[in-house]
């Protein structure tokens, strides 16, 4: 199973526990329950934030904005490791950079990049959630004729295939 909106509380607890009573094998995948003592096969997300933060770093930026989802345990550890990063790099986390979204907004807000461009509008880098909020940051960065990445950098977490669109 893949664990939905990981960071909320898991109102579905009870059934996963039914199964697991009735002795149904359970694997969770990309992310677990942390209430439930369920076996789960992951992307460590924490190095995973990290690694695309300093990937920027190298590259010379230090003005590196944030675009994570506050509802799946995902984005709370990317975030982690996007922090250790930039303190290790000794540049200091600005909280006014980072933007959170939810599983929702990011679906069916009908601008959530827009804003997160108003709001990240000074970054030279921004560190996304995922390939999908890459790829709308992307198309946002299109209609308003910013180039990426020549004057903006963007990195995200999967290789999906909508790395490869334009």
């Amino acid at each position: 199973a893949e664990p939905v909106t990981s960071a909320l509380p898991n109102l579905n607890a009870p059934l996963y526990r039914e199964l697991l009573s009735r002795g149904i094998p359970v694997l969770f995948f990309n992310t677990w329950y942390p209430e439930l003592d369920i076996p789960h096969v992951s992307l460590d997300d924490r190095a995973a934030g990290r690694m695309v933060t300093e990937h920027l770093i190298s590259l010379g930026h230090r003005r590196i904005g944030c675009l994570m989802k506050n509802d799946d345990g995902q984005g709370i550890l990317r975030y982690r490791g996007y922090m250790e990063a930039l303190s290790d790099a000794g540049i200091g986390l600005d909280e006014s950079i980072v933007c959170w979204i939810d599983s929702t907004g990011l679906k069916h807000s009908l601008n959530p990049c827009e804003w997160v461009l108003n709001r990240l509008q000074d970054c030279t880098g921004i560190v996304c959630y995922n390939d999908e909020a890459a790829y709308l940051l992307t198309q946002a960065c299109a209609r308003r004729k910013i180039k990426v990445p020549d004057q903006l950098s963007l990195v995200s977490i999967d290789n999906s295939r909508l790395t490869q669109l334009n």
